[in-house]
């Protein structure tokens, strides 16, 4: 299963599809992903929320044993040298 979490505004301005690259996540992304999970809108749509999106220390946590994880892919997705997301792949229920 692949999770998907961009921010709005690229997706509103079109910038997201031809000028995005991946980089693998780095713990310098975390804040800025801390950020997008604050979003209300954003939360609204998300498949998997947080209890408390304004809660650093779980989110924290939570991303600690995603990065320590070897079978998680993980990449940032940047437009224009801005990160605008990520992306998660994982096993869940069996199947990848």
């Amino acid at each position: 299963m692949a999770l998907y979490y961009i921010n709005r505004a690229i997706l509103r301005n079109n910038a997201y599809s031809k000028k995005s690259k991946r980089g693998n996540v780095i713990e310098d992304d975390l804040p800025i992903f801390f950020k997008h999970q604050q979003d209300r809108e954003a939360n609204h749509m998300a498949a998997f929320t947080s209890k408390d999106p304004n809660d650093w220390d779980s989110f924290t946590t939570h991303w600690n044993k995603i990065l320590t994880d070897r079978d998680i892919i993980k990449q940032t997705i940047i437009v224009e040298n801005t990160v605008v997301g990520h992306v998660l792949r994982f096993e869940q229920f069996g199947e990848p």
